[in-house]
């Protein structure tokens, strides 16, 4: 359990809660988020709002972390959040990029 919004909830919601410089430093934390764990050789490869909590003091949490799907599902990932090719270290970069696009559409 983790105290705080979802993402996907909050980039539904209405108005922008976040001030710009909030909104930039919640981008440069999902970021750093993501070096760190590539760095330890972890990944997400389904990196998407709906799988990030976002706690009361802006820290991003990832959540469903872990599938279980059967392998004969292949791997799980989601378009919009996606490239056309590349690994899961790939995916997760592009998310980042297309989170931080939302996050920063909704800044004034």
């Amino acid at each position: 359990w983790v105290q705080g919004i979802p993402l996907d909830a909050y980039l539904s919601s209405a108005p922008n809660p976040l001030s710009d410089l909030e909104t930039a430093r919640l981008v440069q934390r999902i970021a750093r988020l993501i070096v760190l764990i590539h760095e330890k050789g972890v990944n997400h490869g389904d990196l998407k709002p709906s799988n990030m909590v976002i706690s009361d003091n802006l820290e991003p949490v990832l959540i469903d972390a872990l599938d279980f799907s059967p392998i004969t599902d292949g791997e799980i990932s989601t378009s919009a959040y996606a490239p056309q090719s590349g690994d899961v270290f790939e995916r997760d970069r592009f998310a980042v990029t297309k989170i931080s696009e939302e996050l920063l559409g909704r800044s004034s």
